[in-house]
């Protein structure tokens, strides 16, 4: 609510940061449950931003994921047909599996045991967990910015610049249909073009 945003500067900075953790972890299914500091810190990076950014689109006072879920319920029940392509796992995996109030998304799970004790929970810091996080991230940006068009595509050219080739497919959805998606989208099992 309130005044415009604009996180995209912030999306790149993080988007960065996990290609250069690429030049260190090579991003595969025999890596996925890599953990560490560095994915720690970014995993927590983008759960305050996704946080921070659904308080603005939400608003209220202190609202919480049940809030978020009631909104995105309201206002983008289709939200939950989008997948992204995880090339950890070679499969499409759902961002929002639901969006019924006791329904836990094992990125923001991980988010918030690593932001209450990251020692205690750090093997929740992996790449997995890492991945999911940053698509989820990537919607709530867009869900943010779905008015600007140039915007969108800053956005959507900055995500897929830290993706392999091979897995930019053209059986994917453009984003700007993705997003259209959102809300009048008739079939289940939609792709982000990541």
């Amino acid at each position: 609510m309130g005044s415009k945003i604009y996180p995209i500067p912030y999306f790149q900075m993080i988007c960065d940061e996990i290609k250069e953790l690429r030049r260190y972890i090579y991003f595969s299914p025999e890596n996925s449950a890599v953990y560490g500091d560095k994915i720690s810190e970014l995993i927590i990076l983008m759960g305050t931003e996704i946080d921070t950014l659904f308080n603005h689109l939400v608003g209220g006072k202190q609202p919480n994921m049940r809030d978020y879920k009631a909104w995105l319920k309201r206002l983008h029940p289709k939200i939950i047909e989008i997948k992204y392509f995880s090339y950890i796992h070679n499969k499409a995996k759902p961002i929002f599996q639901s969006l019924e109030p006791l329904t836990e998304y094992s990125w923001w799970r991980a988010y918030t045991e690593l932001k209450h004790n990251r020692y205690r929970n750090l093997k929740k810091a992996n790449l997995d967990n890492l991945h999911d996080i940053q698509a989820a991230y990537y919607v709530i940006c867009a869900l943010a910015m779905k008015d600007s068009p140039s915007a969108l595509k800053q956005l959507k050219d900055t995500y897929s610049v830290i993706c392999h080739p091979e897995i930019i497919r053209d059986k994917f959805a453009t984003y700007q249909s993705t997003l259209k998606s959102l809300s009048n989208i008739s079939a289940p099992g939609y792709f982000l073009d990541l």
